[in-house]
């Protein structure tokens, strides 16, 4: 029987070891160990508790000699000091591609929070009026074999649109997920 051997395949711009070759022709991404994600990689589980590895980014602080991997792929983006960073916090958050100067966002800060917000309604209701008070009511041409009543409009209501939602926030359809970090 022959031997299965694994070759680390260094990525020349990078001193870790980030890709693995496996005898059966598979290639693993930073390692078998870090669950095919570099630190810092963020994703969503559809469990309540995070995988070995994979801390909830849920903006708590954390040692920078613990997660040095982590650390050094954040910093102190989302927080923190020379001893302790902060993750992100993601619980009940969408998440928006960074802008980096396309302009949809500008002005943007990488790693920043956004407030909630409904752009411009626009209601394509130039007014109009609605009869109300008293109407006189009398007989048209009398003199002919038809009868024609005749209203004479005594004062006018404007129209009032108003439009409100159901809740407190602009959403999509959704589905709740942990969010986790690589460590």
């Amino acid at each position: 029987m022959s031997e299965l051997k694994t070759t680390i395949i260094k990525h020349p711009s990078s001193i870790v070891d980030n890709l693995t070759l496996n005898a059966d022709g598979t290639v693993d991404f930073y390692s078998p160990q870090s669950g095919g994600a570099a630190p810092g990689a963020v994703m969503y589980y559809a469990m309540k508790t995070p995988p070995s590895g994979w801390l909830i980014c849920d903006g708590s602080s954390h040692p920078t000699a613990t997660y040095p991997a982590l650390h050094a792929a954040i910093g102190n983006t989302y927080g923190g000091d020379a001893i302790n960073f902060n993750l992100p916090d993601l619980r009940g958050q969408f998440i928006r591609g960074w802008d980096d100067e396309k302009g949809i966002d500008p002005g943007r800060v990488f790693g920043s929070k956004q407030e909630d917000g409904v752009g411009p309604i626009i209601v394509n209701d130039p007014g109009h009026d609605h009869l109300a008070g008293s109407y006189k009511a009398g007989l048209g041409n009398q003199g002919s074999n038809y009868n024609v009543p005749s209203l004479d409009r005594t004062s006018t209501d404007k129209t009032n649109i108003s439009i409100s939602g159901t809740i407190d926030e602009t959403r999509p359809v959704n589905v709740a997920l942990l969010p986790c970090i690589k460590t």
